[in-house]
This record gives C-alpha cells, sequence and structure tokens, in this order.
C-alpha cells in the first residue's frame, strides 16, 4: 500500500497545525531538529499542550520514528477524545507500526467523530487490506473515491488491491486514473506495468517498467521486472542485462537469481544457468520455481537422476504440482523405471482426468511392461477426448500391432494418415501392417509415399524393397535394397535380402558378394550361411 497520507478538515482549531506540516517540507534537517528540541522543551513545560504534542508527533513521523509518534498521539487522544484528526493521525502512527487492527480502531474512531472524513476512510482502507480483508478494503476506497474523486491515492490503492485479486483489468484502470490525477511515481508505472505483463500485454509492461526506471534509475523491483518480461518477449540478452544489473546491487537476491538461470538456460549456457539455481537455492532452499528450473536444465544435460531429485523436492511441497510430476514421470521413461512413471502420470490424472501429456505418458510406459490392453485403455480415452488427434491413433494403432490385431492395427493407422496425409509414422508402420497381413501391394503403395515424402528414408527403400521381391519383382527390389545400403552401408539385412533377390534372378557371384558382407558385419548368422551355400552350389551347375 502507498504510505497513508493526512490533512486537516479546515476547522480553526487545526489551521496553525496544517500549516507547520506545510512549513516542515521547507526545513532542513539542521532545522527539523532544532524545532524537535524547542517542542521538546515546551511538552515539558505544559504536559497538556495537544498542538505540541501533535507538532512534535508530525516530527517524530517525518524522522521515522513512528514509535515515539505514536506515544505523542495517544496522549492527544486522551486530551482530546473527540478530535477525529487525533484518532485519524494516530491511526496513522499505529499504522506504520504495523499495529494495523488498532490503526483500524483509531481509524474508526476518526470516522466515527467526522463521517465525511475521507482520507479516514481511506487510510483505514489500507490497513484493512495488510490484514488480508482485500473485499473490505475496497469498500473503503470505494466510498473514499465517492467523497474525493479528485484524489489519486485511493485509486491507486485500490488498483493494487485488485491487482492483487488477480483482476488485473480493472487495476489498470485504477492506475489510469491515479496518473491522470497527477500521481506520477515509479511504483505506480512499476506496478501498471506488471498488471500489463499479467495480462498478458508485455510491450505496454515494458513501456512502463522502462519509465519507472527512467523515474528511479536505481530501482532494483523494477529492472527485475523487466527482465523477467525480456525472458518471456525471448529477448534472453537483454534480460541478462537488466538482472545482472539487480545482481550488481544485490548479489543475493533470490529471485533474481532465479530469473537470470532461466535466461542462462534459454542461451545454452546450462552450467551457468545450474551454478545460478545451485546460489538461489542456497537462499532459499523451498524455491519450488528454482528447483524446478534446476530439474530442467539437469534434463538437458541428460542427467535425470539428478533432475528426478529436484523434482521430488518440489513434490514434496507441492504433491499437485502437475507439471513437474509430468517432467519427473518423463525423466522416469528415459531412465527405464516404468512403474515408477506410470505412478506419476497416474497424480496427474487424479488431478486432471483429461491430461493429455500424462495419457501418452502413461500408454507408453505401460506398453513397454507389456500392459497393451491397459495401453489401448489410455489410448481409447484419449481418442474420445480428442478424436481428432492422429497421434493418438497411431499409438493405438501400435498396441494392436504388438498384440496381433494387424486388421484393427491397420484401421488406426488409416484413421491417424487421414487426419495427417504425411503422417510418416504412421505411413511406416501401416506398411509394415500391410507386409504382416501379406497385403503387399498396399505396403508397397505406402512405401510409394514414404520415398516421395522423404527419398533418404531408408528404412521405407528396405520394407518396400523386401515387398516387392514378396510379389516376384526382384529386379525393383535389388534397386530398393542398393539404395537403402547407399544410405546405410552397415545395414546387414540390407545386403542378406539383397543377396535373396540376386539367387533369385540368377546373379549368384553378386548374391554370393552380398552373403559374405553381410557375414562380415555380423559373423554367425545360419541363415546368411545357409543361402550362400545355396548360392555357391547353383552357380557350380
Amino acid at each position: 500500500m502507498q504510505g497513508e497520507h493526512t490533512d486537516g478538515n479546515g476547522r480553526e482549531s487545526w489551521q496553525c497545525l496544517d500549516e507547520f506540516r506545510r512549513r516542515l517540507d521547507n526545513l532542513t534537517t539542521k532545522e527539523r531538529r532544532e524545532a524537535l528540541d524547542c517542542l521538546d522543551a515546551e511538552v515539558a513545560a505544559n504536559p497538556d499542550d495537544a498542538y505540541g504534542l501533535l507538532a512534535r508527533g508530525f516530527l517524530h513521523m517525518e524522522a521515522g520514528d513512528d514509535r515515539r509518534a505514536e506515544e505523542d498521539f495517544n496522549r492527544v487522544v486522551e486530551l482530546l477524545p473527540d478530535a477525529a484528526e487525533a484518532h485519524h493521525y494516530r491511526g496513522h502512527a499505529l499504522a506504520q507500526l504495523g499495529k494495523h487492527s488498532e490503526a483500524i480502531a483509531a481509524f474508526d474512531a476518526a470516522i466515527r467523530l467526522d463521517p465525511d472524513d475521507a482520507v479516514s476512510l481511506y487510510n483505514r482502507g489500507i490497513s484493512v487490506a495488510e490484514l488480508g480483508d482485500l473485499t473490505g478494503a475496497i469498500k473503503d476506497f470505494d466510498k473514499a473515491i465517492d467523497m474525493d474523486p479528485d484524489d489519486a491515492s485511493p485509486y491507486y490503492n485500490r488498483g493494487l488491491v485488485r491487482a492483487e485479486l488477480g483482476d488485473s483489468g480493472k487495476a489498470v484502470d485504477d492506475f489510469n486514473k491515479a496518473l491522470a490525477l497527477g500521481l506520477e511515481v515509479p511504483e505506480l508505472y512499476h506496478n501498471r506495468g506488471s498488471a500489463y505483463r499479467d495480462l498478458g500485454d508485455l510491450d505496454r509492461a515494458m513501456r512502463d517498467f522502462d519509465k519507472a526506471i527512467e523515474l528511479e534509475p536505481l530501482s532494483n523491483l523494477s529492472r527485475y521486472s523487466r527482465g523477467v518480461s525480456r525472458i518471456n518477449l525471448g529477448e534472453f540478452d537483454a534480460a541478462l542485462q537488466d538482472l545482472n544489473a539487480v545482481l550488481d546491487l544485490d548479489p543475493d537476491n533470490a529471485g533474481a537469481l532465479r530469473a537470470r538461470g532461466v535466461a542462462f538456460g534459454n542461451l545454452g549456457r546450462t552450467e551457468d544457468a545450474i551454478k545460478d539455481f545451485d546460489h538461489c537455492l542456497s537462499l532459499d532452499p523451498d524455491n519450488t520455481e528454482a528447483l524446478s528450473a534446476r530439474g530442467l536444465a539437469y534434463t538437458s544435460l541428460e542427467q535425470h537422476r539428478q533432475a528426478i531429485d529436484d523434482y521430488t523436492r518440489v513434490i514434496a511441497i507441492d504433491p499437485s504440482a502437475v507439471r513437474v510430476l509430468y517432467e519427473r514421470g518423463t525423466a522416469r521413461l528415459q531412465l527405464g523405471e516404468m512403474s515408477e512413471a506410470i505412478d506419476d502420470f497416474s497424480a496427474i490424472l487424479d488431478i486432471e482426468p483429461e491430461n493429455i501429456g500424462a495419457l501418452y505418458g502413461r500408454s507408453m510406459a505401460r506398453e513397454s511392461l507389456g500392459k497393451v490392453e491397459a495401453a489401448i485403455e489410455d489410448y481409447d480415452r484419449l481418442i474420445t477426448l480428442y478424436p481428432d488427434d492422429a497421434m493418438a491413433y497411431e499409438g493405438r494403432g501400435s498396441a494392436y500391432f504388438n498384440i496381433g490385431e494387424p486388421g484393427r492395427a491397420v484401421e488406426d493407422f488409416g484413421r491417424a494418415i487421414a487426419f495427417d496425409p504425411n503422417d510418416v509414422q504412421s505411413l511406416r508402420n501401416r506398411a509394415m501392417t500391410y507386409m504382416k497381413l501379406g497385403d503387399f501391394e498396399k505396403a508397397i503403395a505406402d512405401c510409394d509415399r514414404l520415398i516421395e515424402l522423404d527419398p533418404s528414408d531408408v528404412f521405407a527403400h528396405y520394407m518396400r524393397g523386401g515387398s516387392l521381391s514378396r510379389v516376384g519383382k526382384h529386379d525393383a527390389a535389388v534397386d530398393d535394397f542398393s539404395r537403402a545400403i547407399e544410405l546405410d552401408p552397415d545395414g546387414v539385412d540390407f545386403y542378406y535380402q539383397r543377396g535373396k533377390c540376386r539367387v533369385e534372378l540368377g546373379e549368384y557371384d553378386s548374391a554370393i558378394e552380398d552373403f559374405d558382407q553381410a557375414e562380415r558385419l555380423a559373423p554367425g548368422n545360419p541363415s546368411v550361411a545357409r543361402d550362400r551355400e545355396n548360392a555357391v552350389r547353383w552357380a557350380k551347375r
């Protein structure tokens, strides 16, 4: 909340006090000290001098000595219990000391004595907000604004409360009104920038953070916020400049360390990122954002065990952290810990039953453990929720293939291809399934499409070669196996299958060369040895 402000209400008995307060602004530190000495002497001579006590209280507040200010205002209230202003100033001092319940009682007294006291209403709203009653605070600000619509401060503080309530749009409206009424302070620009950022309007947010920094060049908070916004805009080098400046002034700023770590990570400087996350966590061991970010950094380095340790710490703090559960489940997949991965994905689905990533992850883990029927249940659920998701059909098709249901597999691969005619994985899987079904012409057609999409697709040439050989087109099959060998000279089966085709074509010497190469690449294959022996025998005929 912005600091409380006070003024008189024009009553004759307080006019000289108002004049004194105005004169304070022009006093030097030495003159204020001298004024305080004079007031000390006056109050010592006359302990019941309410005016002297009030004036001295103001000087104590100006000096930041709110405890002594409270003592003076307490005495004024004893002397003048029916003076609304006395209760107001006492409330102000109490609020500055963080005694908000007592401050509210003081402002209540001021408002009872003077129902038109907009300033006490506004100040009470600040203390009410500090105690967490944000709705009650807004009611006080509303009343203060109704009484004095030209006072910028209630608008500003209502904007702060609305922002805290998540109503960033109305917060911006209040900040705009406060600015139009002349409250041009860096805090206003900073908070309006934060509201714009929450609304996703990063361009306006950046302009406000720029203005806040212009008004207060050493504002670490605004520079930090601008750095975070630059990260969100993908301006990582510029973000580093802001965050470095923050850390130059405050090397142990945990938030800036975490944010700079994120910037480093996005720039590929993963080791630097981890150093910043380490430093941040040494200052704030339970910072879940830093733990999550460090986990992602370890994941990028394929250090999955360290990543899992960080994710586990986050989940211990927040068991409902869906994103972190997903990352841990994915890391466990990478380590082959399928049962544990299933536990993570299942925990996500308990929280978000329609989480597509968790359904995919669990289906993969279940299939890896041989729980194919359970995996199919996950794919069924995905297709029910997302009937246009080609990947779900492709996944279920693979599962059907693995349990020996090629007909159903072909249907699912076909649905996936209908959604995406360039779906290489589904085309490849359907070609392989057609081969299993003995429908080699359809397999050849799918391989034709794969090779059209990518002439260097080794597996497509290999499958087409195998299908062509099965329909007696051995010359064309040899061409495909030869192309596969060009793309992957170490493919053992490419040589073996080409050798078999050459036997069918009567090219025994070439076939023997292929069988020999297959034997060199993978010695001890009895099928290769048998077919080579046959080729040698036939060559001698």
